[in-house]
């Protein structure tokens, strides 16, 4: 099931995924919808280090979650958008206190 919410919806289902397709670019929506997520798995939908989400939203990804799998999406143009599955690192880094 998904479910549709903002960053703050995030912090509120613990045995669920947290998808992020596409996150505005130059807003911190991500990176706070990641901040108050407590599960264990994060599957992005976007470009890295391309139009998709901040630096800052990627660095914090990057920090608390390991890259566990990318599947190559269909592209055009000048895109480069991948799905990633991300799964909590086991040193736990608790994102809540950045």
């Amino acid at each position: 099931q998904v479910l549709r919410g903002g960053p703050e919806a995030s912090g509120h289902h613990l045995d669920a995924a947290l998808f992020l397709c596409y996150p505005p670019p130059d807003t911190p929506m991500a990176l706070d919808a990641l901040r108050k997520f407590k599960g264990n798995v994060v599957c992005y939908v976007g470009e890295w280090h391309g139009d998709t989400g901040t630096v800052a939203f990627e660095t914090e990804l990057s920090r608390g979650f390991v890259l566990n799998k990318e599947v190559p999406l269909p592209n055009w143009g000048d895109t480069s958008a991948s799905l990633t599955v991300w799964e909590r690192s086991a040193s736990g880094v608790d994102l809540t206190k950045r």
